[in-house]
């Protein structure tokens, strides 16, 4: 499955919706090589940002000072205090990337959290779902999509999934399929759509990453018991 760079980028940004991001999600799951080339860009990005911070939080006459290498007015100047000042005060760069983020992270506590609290089993039709759809199947219309499926720490197999009515991550046992906690894994990169929530914290959970096709095949064929 190939992704072009162009594409990490936009899902590094959290510019990627629907299919798009779910096709581009589970590449990156499978291969630590785009994965490594993601946080390169978000590393990358934060870096830019630290750096233009200072001159992006000066008022107008300290940034054209700053081209000029001329000393910055003084702030109690009264020739820049009403034509040449900015009426308002630019907002530092800080704010503006970190009040959507820190404003995505309520909304995906508090929706996961209500979700996904770690009780409860799967009903019937999801776990049809996750008994018997790979993650490369054409999804119809309004169906549940399996984002990746991994095996966690103790060996047994799990599965994330997005849908309509509930997007988590449920892992299998004798019982059935038992829903697991995921706002843990949620607060590192601040994903912005709830797929790549998932996505994120089904990562934390599997120590050998996640299944490949071939894997996630065999798996599906033994019934999702460990061999």
């Amino acid at each position: 499955m190939k992704v072009s760079r162009d594409e990490l980028a936009a899902y590094a940004d959290g510019r990627l919706e629907g299919d798009h991001l779910a096709r581009v999600a589970l590449a990156i799951a499978t291969d630590a090589g785009l994965r490594a080339e993601v946080d390169t860009h978000r590393a990358l990005k934060a870096k830019l940002a630290e750096r233009t911070h200072p001159v992006l939080t000066m008022d107008a006459p300290q940034r054209q000072a700053q081209r000029l290498r001329l000393p910055s007015p003084p702030a109690d100047d009264a020739r820049y205090r009403s034509s040449t000042r900015l009426p308002v005060r630019m907002l530092p760069l800080w704010v503006w990337i970190a009040a959507p983020m820190l404003a995505a992270l309520m909304v995906l506590a508090i929706v996961l959290g209500a979700r996904a609290a770690g009780t409860g089993y799967a009903r019937p039709d999801l776990a049809q779902v996750l008994n018997g759809r790979l993650s490369t199947d054409a999804i119809p219309a309004g169906g549940t999509r399996i984002l990746l499926s991994f095996r966690d720490g103790t060996g047994g197999f799990c599965r994330a999934f997005s849908g309509s009515s509930r997007t988590g991550i449920a892992c299998r046992d004798a019982r059935g399929w038992r829903f697991q906690p995921v706002i843990e894994g949620t607060a590192q990169a601040a994903p912005r759509t709830m797929a790549e929530a998932v996505t994120a914290a089904a990562l934390d959970m599997a120590p050998a990453g996640a299944l490949t096709p071939e894997a996630e095949r065999a798996a599906l064929a033994r019934g999702w018991r460990a061999p």
